[in-house]
């Protein structure tokens, strides 16, 4: 059987597809472009007792071709593109961290397999996950009120210590703010590691 539609009728689902489009479109996140001197400031609070536990500061100091330089407290960093670590002053990467995978919209998943270097201790591990896209949300934190896209990562840590592994399983939930060209927010839920990471200052050139 065909069904012919009305004129007025055709023209209001056209008209609607084209608004779900570009809603679509409107909530796809692009990288965004590093510039030297962009700043952020995170405090730390521990998931329990919601004591500060750190801050960090962090400045770009050079954008390449093909990986971003900065500071992580006055100490060397790298990062990718996306903007995620290669090494810190803690860890090293192999392959980078995968938190952000450019471009990203609501419904997108990605997954991850790595190596992580514990520079302090010289152990070894692992990091696998699988990340999702969950979609916008406005937050607020001590920097201000920031328009997000809030992204879960879920999966295992696994540390190589003296011939023996032991993996543990943790929940990460991050709120990706476009307008400073990062993290507003990250909650780390696993055993013995439950914390909380909140802008508190960012200075970020257009």
């Amino acid at each position: 059987m065909t069904v012919s539609l009305i004129p007025g009728m055709r023209y209001g689902l056209l008209a609607l597809a084209l608004l779900a489009t570009g809603l679509a479109h409107a909530q796809r996140v692009e990288r965004p472009t590093m510039q030297i001197g962009d700043r952020w400031k995170y405090e730390t609070k521990d998931g329990l007792t919601q004591l500060l536990t750190g801050q960090t500061e962090r400045i770009i100091t050079a954008v390449g071709s093909e990986q971003i330089e900065a500071t992580e407290n006055g100490l060397p960093a790298r990062y990718t593109l996306d903007f995620n670590p290669l090494e810190t002053p803690e860890n090293r990467f192999d392959p980078a961290s995968r938190a952000l995978s450019f471009p990203f919209a609501p419904g997108d998943t990605w997954r991850h397999d790595g190596k992580v270097a514990y520079k302090s201790t010289g152990a070894e591990g692992r990091n696998q996950y699988s990340v999702r896209v969950v979609g916008p949300e406005t937050i607020t934190v001590p920097a201000g009120r920031f328009d997000t896209v809030k992204l879960v990562m879920e999966g295992y840590v696994t540390l190589h210590v003296m011939g023996s592994s032991r993996s543990t399983p943790f929940v990460r939930t991050y709120w990706y703010a476009p307008a400073i060209k990062a993290y507003a927010k990250i909650d780390n839920d696993a055993r013995n590691a439950k914390w909380t990471a909140e802008l508190i200052e960012t200075s970020i050139k257009p």
